[in-house]
């Protein structure tokens, strides 16, 4: 008896509330929250929060996201050409051992593949960190065609 009752409660409440929600209604609620003078912009109101909270939203989702180094990316990019010539990095593996592993099974592609992965180690690991070589690394990548 007690769970009926309940739900007959929850019932009326959802009547009330959200199926008898009318103009009248929103005017009460309105002057209740001290933003009576603002009845007929309610919906503008509204709006202009909603469109406040995603461009914040957007603005935190864009900060946080995480930032791909351009280094790594063309040695990601690297990997999956070569991968695409039947050579595909294990994920334990280092470049170096990557390399050799290239080498051995693609010797035509000794030389860009030592250049390439000096240049990287180079680059990302901290010998050399300038503008030409990171240009230089992107060329070289971008040269080994899949």
């Amino acid at each position: 008896r007690q769970f009926r009752l309940g739900r007959d409660a929850v019932n009326a409440s959802w009547h009330r509330w959200i199926l008898g929600y009318s103009k009248h209604k929103q005017g009460r609620i309105m002057d209740l929250l001290g933003l009576g003078f603002a009845q007929g912009t309610a919906i503008a109101i509204v709006a202009s929060m909603l469109v406040l909270i995603s461009l914040i939203a957007a603005l935190l989702w864009y900060r946080g996201r995480e930032r791909v180094d351009p280094v790594q990316a063309d040695y990601l990019r690297f990997c999956s050409r070569m991968a695409k010539k039947g050579v595909a990095r294990f994920p334990y593996e280092t470049a170096n051992n990557y390399a050799l592993r290239i080498v051995e099974q693609r010797p035509d592609l000794k030389a860009a593949v030592d250049e390439i992965i000096r240049l990287y180690n180079s680059l990302r690991y901290g010998q050399q960190d300038d503008a030409h070589g990171r240009s230089e690394l992107h060329r070289l990548v971008r040269g080994i065609r899949s």
